[in-house]
């Protein structure tokens, strides 16, 4: 007849093999779990106690200890027995030597779970431990992604704000002016600058007449207005022969010839703005016959500029009126053609004061001041 514990130990056998067969239906595989290590250490535990060391090795029946010599047990068709020494209570107390399936024997018979709940148990601590290792392995995945993405953004950022450095740094291309150098054929007390790009030729003319009835010039003083051609990068001064041309003046081919290319024209104020033109010539010769050939067509030219009644202009061209002509006169000593009507009123005069210099103007007065700033420059010079 079976001893108690042998039929505990049947019964533990068919309970685990229950356990196990539900695993292999849920298509469960068994790992080692904590419970292993609680089971080992317990059994350790229990060996020790009674001076028991386990045997790995089939070889070796038997080893000694301070109890004497220890012989394994023996298992035969389900019974146990062991060597001298071994009671049966010790026995019953050690057990088989251990398995993974013994342990989960011990764990139904110690807790009495069911088969199932083992397996369900085993299986979900399979699932975690899955899970875990799954999540370690991706987190460095989703650092790496991150440090990416952080760094692509670094990168884009920096080529914004060296792009936007570069674009606010970089110098304005600037049109450069041209610089142009008004020649004063006498001193001027302030200049003003017209440009025939905007105002063309037809309307030069009354556009220098303009300046002279509203410019505000203080009294005493002569205001320059020199004349430009071209755009700001190509802007230069007006030459006398150009001036002559496009004005349409009746100079005759020798004096233009004879004109440097620097002219001055200004307004004095006196009794009120007096027009005048100075021209530089490199020959007096052909300049003074040149200026005689031009009254017959001077006041007529210069009308709109000097403010010439009509009456005079025609007078001029009609030697026998007796209206107005040109009469020699000397002003501070220098000989001057002067325009005048019967009643002795002036409306034009010019004079050739020195061999290279040419003076045209309105009024007795103008041409003093002229010709007293003329003489400074000459000792200047």
């Amino acid at each position: 007849m079976e001893s108690s514990s042998q039929k505990n130990t049947l019964s533990s056998q068919n309970t685990s093999t229950d356990a196990f067969k539900a695993a292999d239906s849920l298509g469960i595989v068994f790992h080692e779990s904590p419970l292993d290590a609680i089971l080992n250490q317990s059994h350790s535990t229990n060996a020790e106690e009674i001076g028991i060391v386990e045997e790995k090795s089939s070889t070796k029946p038997e080893s000694s200890s301070g109890l004497g010599t220890i012989h394994k047990p023996n298992v035969e068709q389900g019974v146990v027995s062991f060597g001298p020494g071994v009671s049966e209570q010790n026995a019953t107390h050690l057990g088989i030597l251990r398995t993974y399936k013994g342990d989960i024997e011990d764990a139904i018979k110690t807790t009495g779970a069911s088969a199932l709940s083992v397996a369900v148990a085993e299986n979900n601590r399979r699932i975690i431990q899955e899970a875990n290792t799954k999540k370690e392995n991706e987190t460095p995945k989703r650092w790496n992604r991150a440090l990416v993405g952080i760094s692509i953004i670094i990168i884009l950022v920096t080529i914004i704000i060296i792009s936007a450095i570069i674009y606010i740094s970089k110098p304005t291309p600037t049109t450069e002016t041209q610089q142009i150098v008004v020649p004063s054929l006498i001193s001027a007390d302030s200049q003003k600058e017209i440009n025939v790009t905007k105002t063309d030729f037809s309307h030069l003319m009354r556009t220098l007449r303009d300046q002279v009835d509203k410019d505000a010039i203080r009294l005493g003083t002569i205001e320059q207005i020199y004349i430009t051609e071209g755009s700001s990068t190509t802007k230069k001064l007006l030459s006398s022969n150009s001036l002559v041309t496009g004005l349409g003046l009746h100079t005759g081919d020798s004096l233009i010839r004879s004109l440097d290319a620097s002219f001055m024209f200004g307004i004095y104020s006196f009794n009120q703005n007096q027009p005048f033109l100075i021209f530089k010539t490199r020959s007096y010769e052909t300049a003074f016959s040149g200026m005689l050939s031009w009254e017959r067509s001077l006041p007529n030219d210069l009308q709109i500029l000097f403010g010439i009644p009509n009456e005079i202009v025609s007078a001029i061209g009609n030697s026998n009126s007796g209206i107005a002509k040109f009469e020699d006169v000397v002003i501070r000593n220098k000989d001057v053609r002067v325009l005048k009507d019967k009643n002795g009123k002036i409306f034009m005069m010019y004079s050739i004061p020195d061999n290279e210099t040419i003076i045209i103007t309105t009024d007795e007065y103008t041409l003093k001041e002229i010709l007293s700033r003329l003489s400074r420059v000459r000792v200047t010079q």
